[in-house]
C-alpha cells in the first residue's frame, strides 16, 4: 500500500513514482506500478523527462520479505504507454519479446477477470481485422477475444457508418473501439429485456446475440 517517489541522482528531477496495491481491481494478486516520467515534453509542459534508450528494471526480494525455500513465486510484467505522437521515436517494450507475436496486447483496460473482450471483425470477408490485439493463450486454445464485433463492411470498404455525438452527421470508423460499442448497445438492449446477466451466463448470451445477429461472431 506504500508508494515512493525517485529522483534521478544526476539531476534531483522526479523521474518516476513507485506504488503498491495489495489487490488489483479484477483479481487477487498484488501489484507495483513503476510509472515513469516521459522522455520528451507534451505541450505546455516543462516537467521531468526521463532518460531516453535502454532501461534495466531489477526485482528482488530483500530483509524479511524473503520467501520461504519451497515458494514458488510468478511475476507477470506488462510495459504500457502511448506511441510517440509526432512519429518519433519507438514504442517502448521488452527487449526479448518477439514484436511479432501478438499475443498479450490487451491494454489494462481489457485485461480484468470478468472483462469481456471484443474484437473487430470484417463483415463481407469474414474474418476478424488484423489490427485487433489478443490476449495469452492458455494450454488448450490458441489465445482469441471473447467475441468480435462489426468494425468493418471489407477490406475495401474498411469502416463502418457511425453516428456524430452531438449533430445528426454520420462519420466512417473503424477499429475495435468501434467493435466494443457494437457489442455494447446489443448487450443493453439484452440486459433491458431480461435484466442484470449473472457471471457464469455471459457465454449463452454472447452465443445468444452471435446466432441472431451478422455484426456479432464468436471465434
Amino acid at each position: 500500500g506504500a508508494k515512493q517517489t525517485l529522483f534521478d541522482p544526476a539531476t534531483g528531477d522526479v523521474a518516476a513514482l513507485l506504488q503498491h496495491a495489495h489487490q488489483v481491481p479484477h483479481g487477487s494478486q498484488a501489484m507495483l506500478l513503476l510509472a515513469m516520467a516521459p522522455t520528451a515534453h507534451a505541450m505546455n509542459d516543462e516537467g521531468p523527462l526521463s532518460e531516453v534508450g535502454t532501461w534495466e528494471i531489477e526485482v528482488a526480494f530483500v530483509d524479511a520479505h524473503l520467501p520461504a525455500d519451497d515458494a514458488t513465486v510468478v511475476l507477470n510484467a506488462w510495459v504500457e504507454r502511448d506511441d510517440p505522437g509526432d512519429g518519433g521515436g519507438a514504442q517502448p517494450r521488452f527487449m526479448a519479446v518477439d514484436q511479432s507475436d501478438d499475443e498479450n496486447t490487451l491494454s489494462s483496460i481489457a485485461t480484468g477477470t470478468h472483462t469481456v473482450v471484443v474484437g473487430a471483425w470484417q463483415l463481407r470477408e469474414g474474418t476478424a481485422a488484423p489490427y485487433s490485439s489478443l490476449p495469452a493463450a492458455d494450454a488448450q486454445r490458441r489465445a482469441l477475444p471473447l467475441v468480435y464485433g462489426l468494425a468493418e463492411e471489407s477490406r475495401e470498404w474498411p469502416h463502418v457508418a457511425a453516428a456524430a455525438v452531438r449533430s445528426p452527421d454520420l462519420h466512417r470508423m473503424n477499429g475495435t473501439s468501434v467493435a466494443a460499442p457494437v457489442l455494447a448497445r446489443r448487450l443493453f438492449n439484452a440486459m433491458k429485456h431480461s435484466g442484470p446477466i449473472a457471471r457464469d451466463g455471459w457465454p449463452k448470451v454472447l452465443a445468444a446475440l452471435a446466432n441472431d445477429d451478422p455484426a456479432i461472431k464468436l471465434p
